[in-house]
């Protein structure tokens, strides 16, 4: 089934994108896309000057490594880890010195942006 037909997206580099529609409209489809785990479609996807499906897996392993952040709708989480650890995982493991020693308090700041109060104050991140 064609899903995704005379699709053109352009994504600016630290822009804030939404992607709404129906169910069924090829929203995952898109994200997977997008973010570099499936490579079975027809057409181009150019990350940067990159062309994404003519590149090895390692590559594309790489790219997606140190360009893209997941956040999957089905809670693909650490079970070892909390919400907060699992949150701090790709910053401990490849951001700067800087921007790891901050982590926990920019978390903190912007934590109310995607949980309720009630939760935070439930300790939702633990």
């Amino acid at each position: 089934t064609d899903v995704l037909q005379g699709i053109d997206v352009d994504i600016e580099a630290g822009s804030f994108n939404v992607i709404v529609g129906e169910s069924g409209s090829g929203k995952t489809t898109l994200l997977r896309i997008l973010g570099m785990l499936d490579t079975e479609f027809a057409g181009t996807y150019r990350f940067g000057s990159v062309d994404v499906k003519s590149q090895p897996d390692w590559y594309r392993d790489e790219l997606r490594a140190n360009n893209i952040g997941f956040i999957f709708q089905d809670g693909q989480l650490f079970a070892h880890l909390s919400v907060r650890e699992n949150i701090l995982l790709p910053v401990r493991l490849q951001a700067p010195r800087s921007e790891r020693k901050v982590a926990r308090q920019r978390l903190s700041e912007i934590a109310p942006l995607y949980f309720k109060q009630e939760e935070i104050d439930n300790d939702v991140l633990s």
